[in-house]
């Protein structure tokens, strides 16, 4: 932890994530942030770790993109443990998460989508279905800034399409 000066409190830290309040609060209770608080106290962060939780997406895709590359296992070694949680539950339900895709993007063989979104869909799919401390609309964000970030100009609409259609069926599913 840094010097409490450089702490951020939780709603700053929220404003800084472009999230919620509650959210912060969830990753604190999950384990992905450290507080300098006292049970009882106000949350403080460091911002340093806050930022190493926002790139713990990036870091996901890039080793699930790699291991798809490869044909091999995702070595998650050195990774936050919120990348790792990412990882392995992509690796762990592929099998849903392919039928999903081919569900919402039917045009698309899964195994004949490029890498990259391939990759994407099925972290923010993932994300969607069993992450749901993370708001739909930071998945979709993210998962569409990544998209222009790693790949052609024509996949972050794509990108953007697929999860959108989900995001609205889960939340029509919820609300029924």
């Amino acid at each position: 932890m840094t010097d409490s000066g450089d702490l951020l409190c939780a709603t700053c830290a929220a404003r800084r994530a472009g999230v919620a309040p509650a959210v912060v609060y969830a990753w604190v209770k999950r384990g992905w942030l450290a507080t300098a608080a006292e049970p009882g106290d106000d949350l403080f962060i460091d911002p340093a770790v806050l930022d190493q939780l926002l790139v713990s997406r990036e870091r996901a895709f890039e080793v699930l993109y790699e291991a798809d590359q490869r044909a091999l296992p995702p070595v998650t070694t050195g990774l936050s443990p919120k990348a790792v949680g990412l990882v392995e539950g992509v690796v762990g339900h592929i099998a849903e998460i392919d039928a999903i895709l081919g569900r919402f993007a039917p045009q698309w063989r899964v195994a004949r989508m490029p890498v990259v979104d391939r990759t994407l869909l099925r972290l923010g799919v993932y994300e969607l279905l069993h992450e749901q401390v993370t708001p739909a609309a930071v998945v979709l964000s993210e998962a569409v800034r990544l998209a222009s970030e790693y790949s052609t100009e024509r996949s972050a609409p794509f990108v953007n399409g697929v999860l959108a259609a989900l995001a609205d069926e889960l939340v029509a599913g919820r609300d029924s």
